[in-house]
């Protein structure tokens, strides 16, 4: 099942990145709403190799046992649930970006990173915030950039509602969604592929 989810892992990059360029098709074919359908799913699918990937590193850091890499594991942690795949989404995003920013200062795994990079880390802070503050909607927009709605007596075309912020929001989300999961894979293509994550961290405690 190690084979099955690094190709998991692979899969589910390809057609988030595959997501993004058709979504970005529709944008520059004036198709708005429906371009706006395809980023979100780009960034659920971003949340859905998140889920993988986690669930793989607990396997590659003996956290886990083999038997545990499993269907079973990823639906239980929410691998067809929208709302879980959008949390997951966010929260590696962050994870990641405060990992990226500790990597970046050269600073030794032991320095009292909360203190020397104070400011930046606030600043990450906020921007990740800024990046999470309309996601309580976004499963609801989806379904609304999609299907003709019924509201106060009146049926809405996706057209009606959904609003340029709502479309410029949900464009930035998968871009940054879709940039992390190329970080990943592009690291794990510097350290010989996904294959070679349990003989690489082994080596490195």
């Amino acid at each position: 099942m190690e084979k099955e989810f690094i190709s998991a892992l692979h899969l589910t990059f390809e057609n988030a990145k595959s997501l993004f360029e058709e979504a970005e098709i529709l944008h520059n074919n004036l198709k708005s709403t429906r371009a706006y359908t395809l980023y979100h799913f780009c960034f659920e699918e971003c949340g859905r190799f998140f889920l993988i990937y986690n669930v793989f590193m607990e396997y590659v850091n003996e956290e886990i046992p083999r038997k545990k890499l499993n269907t079973g594991t990823l639906k239980k942690l929410g691998y067809n649930d929208h709302e879980m795949k959008i949390t997951e989404c966010f929260n590696s995003i962050g994870k990641y970006a405060f990992a990226n920013l500790y990597i970046k200062s050269g600073l030794s795994p032991d320095s009292d990173f909360d203190n020397l990079l104070k400011n930046e880390t606030k600043e990450l802070e906020n921007a990740i915030l800024e990046l999470q503050k309309s996601k309580l909607n976004l499963n609801e927009l989806k379904n609304k950039s999609l299907y003709i709605t019924f509201n106060k007596n009146k049926f809405h075309s996706p057209d009606d509602l959904i609003m340029l912020s709502d479309y410029r929001y949900i464009q930035k989300i998968a871009n940054v969604g879709l940039k992390f999961v190329e970080g990943q894979i592009n690291f794990a293509e510097s350290k010989g592929g996904f294959s070679k994550y349990r003989q690489h961290f082994k080596n490195n405690e």
